[in-house]
């Protein structure tokens, strides 16, 4: 008969194996899908380019040999043809390019109009035409020659933030200054592999990172809640280097008098706030000299510091700042992906993962949890 030892073995192996379903995904960078040079003139050759959506907005990005010529007498025209459902279709919303792409539902489209009056339309199957302001939602990076745009994801009117997309540049009519991405696809790419390029659910980049959306920090809470969404795995804090495990113990940590675990809360999340994106401007004197203090200690946290001494005082008159800070007090301009307040409740779904993808697994680990007992029941254990 299995001892107290086996049994507790199965559980924990067990256990371990339903949770590496819940394992958070790595932050990723942006997939950049390439183009080769192959147009006669050089500022309607497409050489690059992305797309993807992050909390709640699409970003489209398109890279040329030379900037692109928009307004007379030019007629350079962009246009994303979009496949928002994978469904194979026959009729089309992306007419226009070479007689339009099946199974394309909707499109964006920057036409031929001088700039930066102009104007970005955009359409999906069976409703209006949208239009998107410039100043709002363009942005272009004279140093990469990169054209960017962004918008809401609500206006695709999809479900989820997956889709497929091609790309054309046309340039007045003619077939020598005309480009695709992917080079040359059939009328019917759509529905062929390989001949069209898919969204990603990662945050935007460089170069026109700057100029797009900035994203809201989020709180102490959200960051101990949600390790899947950490953008590094380890940070450096007055000098000592912590691994994501070691920051999330300390996140999680009771304060318990120790001023070193109230300044650990809020100097954490606020790093990670900005490697996240959140623009730390607000903060980079509190930041600074957190660093500064925590250094003089030469051993990491916690440092069981109480908050009537100088440097507990000091370190929870920093965290206050940084609180603030973490909860979108000091950044009224950011681009907010939810309520900083609720951002201390139960992790979300794992990316990837929809209502029915997350029933299922719950349902998968309760199987799990299921033949544990049986097997223990066998042996007699229980």
């Amino acid at each position: 008969m299995p001892d107290e030892g086996y049994r507790g073995r199965l559980l924990t192996c067990v256990l371990a194996a339903s949770a590496l379903l819940f394992l958070a995904n790595p932050a990723m960078a942006i997939t950049t899908w390439s183009d080769p040079v192959d147009v006669s003139l050089p500022n309607a050759d497409m050489i690059a380019g992305s797309a993807t959506v992050y909390g709640g907005t699409v970003y489209l990005a398109v890279q040329f040999v030379a900037e692109p010529l928009f307004g007379t007498p030019n007629t350079h025209n962009i246009i994303w043809c979009i496949d928002r459902d994978a469904v194979v279709e026959t009729d089309y919303v992306c007419g226009g390019v070479s007689g339009g792409l099946q199974g394309s539902d909707a499109y964006v489209a920057i036409w031929n109009t001088p700039l930066p009056s102009g104007q970005i339309y955009m359409a999906v199957e069976g409703g209006p035409t949208t239009t998107l302001d410039f100043a709002t939602n363009y942005a272009f990076d004279a140093a990469t020659n990169t054209v960017c745009v962004n918008f809401p994801l609500t206006l695709l009117g999809d479900s989820d933030d997956a889709f497929n997309y091609i790309v054309t540049s046309t340039f007045g009519g003619s077939g020598g200054a005309n480009d695709w991405a992917p080079d040359n696809p059939t009328s019917s790419s759509f529905f062929t592999a390989g001949r069209f390029f898919s969204s990603e659910s990662v945050p935007p980049q460089a170069p026109c990172g700057s100029q797009l959306p900035t994203p809201c920090p989020r709180s102490h809470g959200y960051w101990k809640n949600h390790e899947e969404a950490w953008p590094v795995t380890s940070l450096t804090l007055g000098g000592q280097t912590y691994t994501q495990s070691q920051l999330l113990d300390l996140l999680r940590a009771p304060v318990k008098g120790d001023a070193s675990i109230i300044l650990a809360h809020q100097l954490i999340a606020a790093y990670l706030n900005g490697a996240a994106g959140s623009d730390s401007a607000p903060v980079t004197a509190e930041l600074a000299a957190a660093d500064a203090l925590l250094a003089t200690y030469g051993s990491a946290m916690p440092l069981g510091v109480k908050p009537s001494t100088a440097d507990g005082q000091q370190m929870t008159a920093i965290a206050g700042t940084l609180d603030e800070y973490n909860n979108e007090l000091l950044t009224p301009g950011c681009t907010s992906s939810g309520s900083a307040v609720n951002d201390s409740a139960a992790s979300p779904s794992p990316p990837g993962l929809d209502g029915a993808g997350v029933f299922g697994v719950i349902l998968l680990v309760l199987g799990l949890l299921g033949v544990a007992l049986l097997v223990l029941r066998s042996y007699g254990t229980l």
